[in-house]
């Protein structure tokens, strides 16, 4: 064989110096082309992410009786265990565009705990297929016999609109036309306003009752055994330390289990998969209540869960929470999950036929409250904030609820009790509204103080003729345990004949609860303006003032605007006042809230007439004079003495 040679040294010095750039080039392409692919490789994650969805799913229409699967919820801490389900049959056409699944809980743990509150949403499969969300249930019915709603009706509410509440045209707790209810004294004597507010029931899921029928049930043994039966929404199961919830609940369709939700329980956004615990924060901050269900669905950070309403807002901005459960609790009565609520993670953005939808990571839009409460013995004061959801109808009971908390924190939730408050609402694009009042009672009831404080915050959040919004809130509370109300007895004057300018000694006589009567005495001034004739000198309690006004002029309780409403609320008295009024009967005109008495003879012959189209419109007393003195007392009642205004001196 002919021997190979070397190359010169120069020769390959040459050969590198030729090939270099070539290399250089080749090494260029290759980094570029892995760019590319990555590029590419990230679009396609995206997309996959953003467009498909994150489990497969199995259209309704391919759903038969008779097929078994799993269902996934959590009953202890947080991690999903599996039940066995096998279906039932599927009930068509329960509402328009609503189709349910009916099934049988095959699991032994179905068999011991049934179907629990809190198990809304636990999402169901066949062939590891995602058909829907377990939602219907026999509550505190041993078989476990329930209802899922079909996923694919729970994705159309990830494409609903972000609609926002109307300014004007709804009708809130006033009519919108300042028609509606008339004032009135409630079973404790209390003076109410006329506010329309829904019954408490109207509160929860707003989800139809599945009934099986002959038709479903014909030709199908699996469900022919369950002719006529009647299965509700499963309710959520609500965790707080409030003593108010538990009544509440029920009537919200809710089930309150008591359990604490303050335990620092931390959950990572990441964490979270279809059968875990999540619910809706109502209140966070010193005080949490929670409405607890199970995710059914998450791709990304976008998640359905329930299978039907929570409280029907629609387009909502909800805190979102995860939690923990400690155990199922089975009854002959109702059958829960008691559970503890994380901290929130993320926002729930619809709350609307057939489920609840949202985004993990984002951040609610809620109220901020502060609360002070001050001890009248001890003189200590305490602060509490609270942060709370954004609902017309909702918050002022959740308002209510905090309050009672509060005095509950205190240890003041027990036999006699006065609590004064204060009240400031901040309002968006308006004057703050402030509102004191007090309330007495012999023994502390939660139902008649939240009646009481509610009232203006449904007032002024659930208007009808605006949509306010409220930037904070003030509460201010100073609490007694004692007893500080009085019946007025007596009124008496020095003289009853008196003439303008001059002036009247009243002694007005009191009795407080559990003490001997007293004498309260006061001076008042007739004004200078006052005709000659007959009048009424009176004296009223907070709650009998405002009735009285209502029977003389109906006109000032019909507000026809956002300020009519305010007025009203400012206007009125509080319990720890009396007012001495004096008036005289004659028809007077109105407009609107205003009072008009110097009309000629001849137009109030006409607005006194009952063939006049305007007679609600007049009052049948001119009020001459009004004086309002503080008390010590929560005073009730109504007295009055007849007097005669003397012509003026010339």
């Amino acid at each position: 064989m002919p021997r190979s040679r070397a190359l010169p040294l120069c020769l390959i010095r040459k050969y590198q110096e030729v090939r270099r750039p070539s290399f250089r080039m080749s090494v260029g392409r290759r980094l570029g082309s892995v760019v590319v692919i990555c590029v590419f490789c990230w679009a396609w994650f995206l997309v996959t992410n953003v467009f498909a969805t994150s489990v497969e799913i199995m259209p309704l229409s391919e759903v038969k009786a008779g097929m078994t699967g799993y269902c996934l919820t959590a009953l202890k801490g947080f991690k999903p265990e599996r039940l066995e389900i096998k279906i039932l049959g599927v009930l068509w056409g329960v509402a328009p565009r609503a189709n349910r699944i009916l099934f049988e809980g095959t699991d032994k743990t179905f068999k011991r705990f049934g179907i629990l509150a809190g198990m809304s949403g636990s999402p169901c499969y066949i062939d590891d297929k995602l058909i829907g969300a377990l939602s219907y249930g026999w509550i505190g019915e041993k078989e476990p016999i329930g209802g899922i709603t079909p996923i694919e009706e729970m994705l159309r509410v990830l494409k609903a609109p972000v609609v926002h509440s109307a300014t004007r045209g709804a009708a809130g707790v006033f009519a919108a036309d300042g028609s509606g209810m008339s004032p009135y004294l409630d079973e404790n004597g209390r003076f109410r306003l006329p506010l329309k507010l829904p019954p408490l029931n109207g509160f929860g899921q707003h989800d139809v009752d599945l009934v099986v029928s002959e038709s479903a049930a014909s030709g199908n043994p699996l469900l022919s055994r369950f002719l006529g039966a009647r299965l509700r929404p499963i309710p959520l199961s609500f965790v707080s330390s409030s003593a108010g919830l538990n009544g509440l609940a029920s009537k919200l369709g809710i089930m309150s289990v008591g359990a604490s939700s303050q335990s620092p329980i931390h959950i990572s956004p990441e964490q979270l998969k279809p059968g875990c615990p999540l619910g809706e924060a109502l209140v966070t901050g010193d005080m949490d209540i929670a409405g607890m269900g199970t995710m059914t669905y998450r791709d990304g950070d976008v998640f359905l869960a329930f299978g039907h309403p929570s409280f029907g807002g629609g387009s909502v901005s909800y805190p979102m929470c995860s939690g923990i459960v400690h155990t199922g609790f089975p009854s002959y009565i109702y059958n829960f999950k008691i559970s503890s609520s994380s901290q929130p993670l993320g926002v729930i953005t619809q709350d609307r036929y057939p489920a609840i939808a949202g985004k993990i990571g984002a951040k609610a839009d809620t109220l901020p409250v502060d609360l002070w409460l001050t001890g009248a013995q001890s003189g200590r004061t305490r602060k509490f904030h609270f942060e709370m959801i954004r609902n017309k109808r909702l918050t002022p009971l959740l308002l209510g609820l905090v309050a009672d908390y509060s005095i509950y924190a205190c240890q003041h939730d027990s036999g006699e009790i006065t609590i004064d408050w204060n009240i400031l609402m901040d309002v968006k694009k308006h004057e703050p509204v402030r509102i004191t009042d007090s309330l007495s009672m012999p023994q502390y009831s939660y139902r008649q103080f939240m009646t009481s404080l509610t009232e203006p915050f449904a007032a002024v959040i659930d208007n009808g003729f605006e949509d306010v919004r409220l930037n904070r809130i003030e509460m201010k509370l100073r609490v007694s345990q004692s007893t500080d109300t009085a019946d007025i007895l007596s009124i008496d004057v020095d003289k009853k004949r008196v003439r303008p300018g001059e002036s009247l000694e009243l002694s007005v006589g009191v009795l407080p609860r559990a003490q001997k009567e007293r004498t309260l005495r006061f001076k008042v001034t007739i004004p200078k303006s006052c005709q000659p004739g007959p009048a009424e000198l009176m004296v009223f309690g907070a709650d009998a003032y405002q009735m009285w006004e209502a029977m003389r002029a109906k006109a000032k309780f019909r507000p026809q605007n956002y300020k009519d409403v305010i007025d009203m609320l400012v206007e009125a008295p509080n319990h720890r006042q009396l007012l001495v009024v004096l008036a005289r009967r004659r028809f007077v005109a109105m407009r609107g809230r205003e009072v008009l008495p110097d009309l000629p003879a001849s137009a109030r012959a006409v607005l006194s007439s009952a063939a006049s189209s305007e007679t609600r419109d007049r009052a049948n007393f001119e009020v001459l004079q009004k004086v309002v003195f503080k008390s010590d007392f929560n005073l009730s009642g109504k007295k009055k003495v007849r007097v005669r205004i003397k012509p003026r001196k010339l």
